[in-house]
Order: C-alpha cells, then structure tokens, then sequence
C-alpha cells in the first residue's frame, strides 16, 4: 500500500511543478506545457484538475468509470483567515464505488498548496480504508492564506485519481 502513497506524492508534486508555471528571461510568468483542463459534472465544477502530461498517470481520460473514482472536495469556497472549516473528500459521489475485496480504494491523501509558496503541504492521509467501507472522509481544517486543496486517491485496480479545489481566504 506504501507503494501508490510514494508514487502519488511524487506524481502530485509534478502535476503542482507542471501547472504552476516559470519565469521567462524577462521575469514574467509562462507556462512552458499547453494544459487541457478537464472538468467534472456540473454541480461540482469548481473541482477540477489539470492533466497535462498525466493522462497515463493520473484520471486517465480513456478510462470509463472516472464517476467511481474520482475524489470530489466538498469545501467552502470562501473562508475566514485561521477559522476551522470542514473539508470532505468522496470517492464515487454521484456512482459509489463497489468496494469489495477484489475492487477498492486504498487510501485518499489531501494536500494544501498556498498561493505564492514552494511546498505543499500535507494535510490528512487516510490509509485505513477497509475493503468494505464508504470512500468518505471529513476533516477539520484552517489556513492562513488562498490557495488549492488537492485530493489523491487509489483504487487497487484503475490507479491514481486527484482533483483540485480552490479556497479564497478572507481576511
């Protein structure tokens, strides 16, 4: 199980490096790859992820059954500067996943990236998921400053899905 954990962390750090863009010779921001941003339905738009260069890694696009094995961040948009606020990630929201002993989630990881800093840092790693147990977790958080909640999950068989969601803090 430590395997996908490593391989997830490595493979998140790449996707924020990627995504976040470089300086060119005159200072200014430019994003050096051309991103394709992929959304999930509807009612739940502001979780998105950009794949570009994990399509084979992470939520591949050819995959059918991304509606099981996507984790959905359920959080405000909008918070208080150093306020608790609960954050919930759910693999399979809208199709459950079955969860069973040959077909289960392994574990969600959430991260936090503040706008502006290098690291991201670690917020919850749930590993204790049990085969036959609902792929939900909540937990309290606070932050300090905006930035981008990550969600990781890993099913024993599709691999790696993450997704993203913005938080606005409010001073």
């Amino acid at each position: 199980m430590k395997h996908w954990i490593i391989s997830g962390v490595i493979a998140l750090l790449v996707l924020i490096a990627m995504t976040s863009g470089c300086l060119n010779s005159e200072g200014q921001e430019e994003n050096q790859f051309e991103t394709e941003e992929t959304y999930l339905p509807a009612d739940n738009s502001s979780n998105k992820l950009d794949q570009s260069g994990f399509q084979d890694m992470i939520n591949p696009t050819e995959r059918e059954g991304w509606e099981k094995h996507m984790p959905v961040i359920d959080a405000p948009d909008t918070v208080n500067k150093s306020e608790w606020f609960e954050v919930t990630v759910v693999v399979g929201k809208d199709v459950p996943h079955p969860n069973t002993p040959d077909h289960h989630i392994e574990g969600i990881s959430i991260y936090y990236k503040e706008d502006g800093t290098k690291p991201v840092y670690k917020v919850a790693d749930f590993t204790s998921l049990t085969v036959h147990s609902d792929s939900r977790v909540t937990l309290r958080v606070r932050v300090e400053n905006s930035g981008t909640l990550y969600a990781l999950s890993s099913c024993n068989i599709h691999g790696l899905w993450a997704s993203e969601k913005r938080i606005e803090v409010e001073f």
